[in-house]
Parts: structure tokens; sequence; C-alpha cells
């Protein structure tokens, strides 16, 4: 009973965190000089797996990587009391790495595994998800 309203919490999350990057990614990323445009778009997949680690990969040039820590926690749900195990990602500290750094060197190489994990998982287990469905 308990798990199923931890269940029903835990997938809203693709909702909020893609929601919460729509409305101002575009300006943002303008007033960065990411973008040439401030109209983008935002497409999100899910897969069913945890999370353990935070990775932006930005125009293929740099990737920012980030651990979660696992701390334990407890949670209420329907009125009970759930221990668990929560990956706090919130105040990750991300490292940066960049191809500028050189064609061989390690920050241009974890760029381009980042992708390459990415698109793997992007490619064979993500399946869209649809925020204005929710």
């Amino acid at each position: 009973m308990g798990r199923d309203a931890f269940t029903t919490q835990w997938s809203a999350l693709p909702t909020s965190t893609g929601s919460s990057l729509s409305p101002g990614a575009g300006s943002t990323k303008a007033h960065l000089g990411l973008v040439a445009e401030t109209s983008i778009s935002v497409r999100v997949r899910v897969h069913s797996g945890t999370q353990f680690f935070k990775l932006y990969v930005v125009n293929n040039e740099d990737a920012f990587f980030g651990y979660y820590p696992t701390r334990p926690n407890k949670v209420v749900a329907q009125g009970e009391t759930i221990e668990i195990y929560d990956l706090v990602g919130k105040d990750t500290v991300l490292f940066h790495h960049s191809i500028n750094d050189g064609e061989s060197s390690g920050g241009a190489q974890q760029v381009q595994q980042a992708r390459m994990w990415f698109d793997s998982v992007w490619e064979t287990i993500g399946r869209d998800f649809d925020l204005d469905a929710r």
C-alpha cells in the first residue's frame, strides 16, 4: 500500500523535471550564448532504471557530470513510514569536461563517452514521455 504511493510520487519526477526545463531554457541558453535563438523544444524520454549521477551534455562540446550521494531516509506514504535509501542530486557538484581541452585530452574523451552513453540509453531503453499528458 505505501509502496504504491511512493511509486506514484516517483513517477511524477519526469513531469516536474521536464516542466522546469521548458519555460526558461530558451532565454537561459540565449543569455549564455549557447543558442542563437530563444525558441527551443524540450523532448523528454524516460527509462525505469535508477540514476546514480547527473549528466548534462551541451552542444556535444561540454559535459557536466556529478555523482548522486546515497543517504538513508524515511518517507511517509499514505500514513505509513517507509525506510528508503535516497539519491540526493539537488546539491551535486558537477565536474566540467570539454573537447576544447584538446582532442586526446581526458576532457574530450569524457565528452565523447558521455554522449555515447547518453545516445545508447536514449535509443534503446528510453521511451517518449509526454509532458502535456500528465
